[in-house]
């Protein structure tokens, strides 16, 4: 019993003088474990993989956020200039400096309206007042001005979200994994995704400068018709007072001679219907006339009752110019052209930040959703998902919806697909438009051209031949009167070319997209 007693004894006395060495033993181990490193090539192995950029530092974040919202402060400040002085490539029209100078006050003051429209005021007058008192114009430049306020907006709604991130990162008490507070998507992609919605309202504020120059195109074609107009029937007024004042001198040449015996009482009677129905084609003519003034006032914003002078006479317009130049110049300057392009542009915009919104982007946990698996919350308690249920997919965060909103990225693509097409049809339509206005005015130059140089002067030639004849006994008065006609007709004729050749060109710079002086 004593002998077993002391053998047990001896057993623990061994054991205890064997602790030291097993302890030292681990120690080396522990340190051995710490300061292994593994080979370069295994080193490199392991590190995570990176097919993107991760979440950026918030020093360069907010450096590249401060350059994005000064760039789009400056395109905010240059599109506001484009307002008031369009550049040359963009504008229907350019304004001479000085004549808008010299006009200026005039667009505050109507009282100088009237006395700037007398009589003798000029075309170009007529337009740089149209461009700076007309009120569809002045809207479409404040449409102009809301656009540009979406950039404010989009720097207001960003900024707001980066400050609501800076001031709860104090509030964490460090508990939990030590990572950034802010989720992955107030870091990553912000300055690109403001870039974006920077690029979408762009193409909103070219859309609006397009229908600002639109408005401009529409009111100077107007314009441009009214005037040529108003002088067509300020010169058959003067044409058909010259005409009555040649019946009232057939008339009383045919009273000479029913005194006579010369001429019988139905050629009295047909003059005296001739002068009637010309004194009611001269007030008819009169109407007219007050119509145009008043639709001249009205894309001037004058007073109702302001008077609009006589406007000065027109020019000879020449032979347009040739078609292949046109069609050339009206793919990259009509404004319905640019403004498709412009929606189109900014449907590609939303469609690729609604993709950049709805789809995950790569980063070395395969997500940069707001679920921290960048801190290691994973139920491996890794850096890396280990496993992946069907709802979701691999890699993609665990919201059991994901995705439903393809189906409004697949239908903005079919309407962008749409958009483009119908860009295309368009693009047809303005070389329709620009075919039909060439040939308009090319018809109305020749004719005229036609009148101007033939017709005119021969039944000048015809009506003195049958004043001559008529007094000699030679010719009977209807004919006398029929070859007055003729000479009015044909006066009237070649005023009426001349107004429409103005106004064909005038509908040719607005299927072109630029007025007459670029072609």
């Amino acid at each position: 019993m004593m002998a077993g007693r002391a053998a047990f004894v001896a057993l623990v006395l061994s054991l205890l003088a064997a602790v030291p060495v097993w302890g030292g033993g681990y120690g080396e181990l522990r340190q051995e474990l710490r300061n292994y490193r593994p080979p370069a090539v295994v080193g490199d192995r392991m590190r995570p993989m990176s097919a993107g950029p991760g979440p950026r530092s918030g020093a360069e974040s907010d450096r590249q956020f401060a350059d994005q919202l000064a760039i789009l402060r400056n395109q905010a400040a240059n599109w506001g200039r484009e307002i008031v002085w369009p550049r040359p490539e963009a504008a229907f029209y350019i304004l001479d400096p000085r004549l808008q100078q010299a006009l200026a006050p005039v667009a505050v003051d109507p009282a100088r309206l009237a006395e700037t429209l007398r009589d003798g005021f000029t075309l170009k007058t007529l337009e740089v007042l149209v461009l700076l008192r007309n009120p569809e114009i002045k809207a479409k430049e404040e449409e102009v001005r809301a656009a540009l306020s979406g950039y404010s907006q989009v720097e207001d709604l960003d900024t707001i979200l980066r400050r609501y991130a800076s001031f709860t990162r104090g509030l964490m008490t460090g508990i939990g994994p030590m990572t950034d507070p802010a989720p992955a998507a107030l870091s990553f992609p912000f300055p690109g995704v403001l870039a974006l919605k920077g690029q979408v309202v762009t193409q909103e504020t070219k859309a609006a400068l397009e229908e600002l120059e639109i408005a401009r195109r529409e009111a100077l074609t107007s314009t441009r018709r009214d005037y040529a107009e108003l002088v067509y029937r300020h010169a058959a007024y003067n044409l058909v007072l010259t005409q009555l004042a040649l019946l009232d001198s057939l008339r009383r040449v045919v009273e000479t001679k029913y005194q006579s015996g010369g001429a019988g009482f139905q050629d009295l009677t047909a003059v005296d219907i001739e002068r009637e129905g010309t004194r009611q084609r001269l007030a008819d003519l009169k109407e007219d006339i007050q119509d145009t003034e008043t639709a001249i006032g009205s894309l001037v914003l004058a007073p109702k009752d302001m008077a609009v002078g006589r406007p000065a006479a027109m020019p000879a317009r020449p032979a347009p110019p040739p078609l292949a130049r046109l069609y050339r110049l009206a793919d990259s300057r009509n404004q319905e052209l640019r403004l498709k392009e412009a929606m189109i542009g900014r449907l590609e915009r939303l469609l690729a930040l609604s993709e950049t919104m709805i789809y995950p982007g790569l980063a070395s946990n395969l997500s940069s959703y707001d679920q921290n698996l960048l801190a290691g919350g994973n139920e491996a308690g890794g850096g890396f998902p280990v496993t992946s249920p069907a709802a979701t997919g691999l890699g993609l965060p665990k919201m059991p919806w994901f995705g439903s909103d393809d189906a409004y990225l697949r239908q903005t693509r079919r309407q962008l697909a749409a958009q483009r097409l119908n860009l295309k049809e368009l693009r047809a339509g303005v070389t329709l438009k620009v075919r039909e206005a060439w040939t308009r005015w090319d018809k109305a130059r020749r004719r005229e051209w036609l009148y101007r140089g033939q017709v005119a002067p021969l039944s000048q030639a015809g009506l003195e031949a049958a004043r001559q004849g008529y007094a000699a006994g030679r010719v009977g008065f209807s004919e006398l009167i029929k070859a007055a006609d003729a000479r009015l007709d044909a006066k009237l004729n070649q005023a009426r070319a001349l107004a429409d050749t103005t106004a064909a060109q005038a509908e040719l710079a607005a299927a072109v997209g630029v007025s007459e002086g670029v072609w």
